[in-house]
């Protein structure tokens, strides 16, 4: 390898030299080893916990939590960093969760069957506040109402600062949106749904 203007090699590799590298890791041309998102395959239990939050630190944690299904017992979930789902399908949130904080992170490159992001268990989300999210790269199919986070709002839900690029949500019989596919479900007073 050369570096700058020099014509003399600072370092050289033998042509019958094996390199192990990690499944799902890539290297830049100097070595230097970064992640490619999450493999499909390695789950972490998360143990963070911050009083009423679980907190999740890596992809291989947010995939316990959608492979799962559990939250440990919490309502509420924030992620600390950027989450690249390795292009796999995934499963949807726990419909418990009924705030997610993406502290201005994303989640990206991944792919759901018949679900959007968040998915409650009666088809509708209640009660929920979704804030500072991105999602890149996402696509969404389902065979009714669909969006990419969520596919049908019922009552009181928030999404505040959510951005959606390079995404899709596909739907053969319904209404298709970008953050939410059908807006129904509550009646009276209660029904709010706000878009900050």
């Amino acid at each position: 390898f050369y570096e700058g203007d020099n014509t003399e090699p600072v370092s050289t590799i033998a042509p019958t030299m094996a390199i192990p590298l990690k499944r799902g890791w890539l290297t830049t041309l100097r070595g230097d080893m970064f992640e490619s998102g999450w493999d499909g395959e390695t789950l972490i239990e998360p143990t963070t916990d911050d009083g009423e939050w679980l907190v999740l630190n890596n992809t291989e944690e947010l995939a316990w939590v959608l492979q799962n299904g559990n939250t440990k017992g919490k309502y509420k979930v924030r992620i600390t960093c950027d989450m690249d789902m390795g292009g796999n399908t995934v499963k949807p949130f726990p419909a418990w969760v009924n705030e997610f904080d993406g502290a201005s992170h994303k989640i990206s490159n991944f792919a759901i069957d018949g679900d959007a992001l968040f998915t409650p268990d009666d088809d509708y989300i209640n009660e929920i506040n979704i804030h500072d999210l991105n999602i890149e790269d996402a696509t969404i199919e389902n065979s009714g109402h669909v969006g990419v986070l969520v596919n049908r709002v019922g009552i009181n839900a928030t999404f505040e600062n959510i951005t959606i690029k390079n995404s899709s949500a596909t739907t053969s019989d319904g209404a298709a949106g970008g953050v939410v596919g059908y807006i129904g479900g509550g009646t009276g007073p209660a029904l709010e749904v706000k878009f900050i």
